[in-house]
């Protein structure tokens, strides 16, 4: 029996996880706090002399276990935020028809999410397969199966007469900077808040990938758009991406960056022709602007092949926080 990624969850750990908190540390007893000899003044003295780089010793402990480093992030998530997170998704997934798995709270330096949900399948009846599975937050396999329901089954009924069965190549978390750039913003596929869809798999057998009917028949701005690195800011990248790269956990082999560029296309296609339906692959066309439209009013990022060349053969969607409206391209 299919269940909802929130309650699959819950049997599988049995309600929300808690975070190990470190012991706190006491300082050690000062060595030189016993009585000194009182047989001779060299001795006194001696005993003086020890005593005071310990007492320095111990205050310059007590300092830095009083004041961490603000550059590194925790090590873990709190039991606090574990459990506002999983209170949010037992509500945002109560009516989610989904495969999934709850896994281990998710943290590495500033990647990761408190709650990650491996999706295998997700959507009403028989479902749409993600394979490999996807890890994502809460909020995206929400969002996800929202637009599958309301936008993406629709438009594959209306244009092939078929249903959605796979998404092709589609990935989501990734710990990595926007672009691969040690200087650029951390990605939003580092806390599992994007996903990349490269095809759609229908019933009949059909496969349609948005290189082919979409990225190969337009031209987009070329790699060269995407923004210069800054000297300033590398250092603690390049140190934040050597703490991470052996300890990366990904759902697919994505490398494709997400940073929105604003372009303009040299030979833009007529809406009407790509509407139509009466060309060669002109219906497959329609179908993915269709899709790339609609997620504009579900996700805050969608970016398609007419956003930049990175993204010619692949769906963007991302629920990076914006002060006004969704940007999409």
């Amino acid at each position: 029996m299919r269940r909802s990624a929130a309650r699959r969850a819950a049997s599988r750990n049995g309600g929300a996880a808690a975070a190990t908190v470190p012991a706190t540390r006491r300082d050690d007893p000062d060595p030189g706090a016993g009585t000194p000899p009182a047989r001779t003044p060299d001795a006194a003295a001696l005993s003086d002399r020890r005593k005071e780089p310990a007492t320095r010793l111990g205050e310059s402990h007590k300092k830095s276990a009083a004041v961490p480093s603000q550059d590194k992030p925790p090590e873990e998530w709190s039991a606090e935020e574990i459990a506002t997170q999983s209170a949010e998704c037992d509500s945002l997934l109560a009516s989610v028809e989904a495969e999934a798995l709850l896994e281990p709270p998710l943290r590495v330096g500033q990647c990761g999410t408190p709650v990650p949900i491996r999706l295998s399948q997700i959507g009403s009846g028989d479902g749409v397969v993600l394979k490999p599975a996807a890890l994502l937050n809460c909020r995206m396999v929400s969002r996800l199966y929202n637009w599958l329901e309301t936008i993406a089954q629709p438009a594959a009924n209306t244009h092939f007469k078929s249903r959605i069965v796979r998404l092709g190549n589609a990935s989501a978390y990734i710990c990595r900077n926007r672009y691969n750039d040690p200087a650029a913003k951390i990605s939003e596929h580092a806390f599992a808040n994007a996903i990349d869809i490269a095809a759609f798999e229908l019933a009949d057998g059909r496969r349609i990938d948005v290189k082919t009917y979409w990225g190969s028949r337009i031209e987009v701005a070329p790699a060269s758009d995407a923004p210069k690195s800054d000297p300033a800011k590398q250092r603690d990248s390049a140190t934040l991406r050597q703490t991470l790269k052996a300890r990366t956990l990904t759902s697919g082999a994505s490398t494709a960056p997400d940073a929105p560029r604003l372009v303009s296309t040299a030979a833009p296609l007529a809406a009407d022709t790509s509407a139509s339906g009466t060309g060669p692959g002109n219906n497959e066309l329609a179908f993915l602007r269709t899709l790339h439209k609609g997620a504009c009013g579900i996700f805050t990022t969608v970016l398609g092949p007419e956003a930049n060349k990175a993204h010619h053969d692949h769906f963007h969607f991302d629920l990076a926080k914006r002060r006004n409206s969704a940007y999409c391209q």
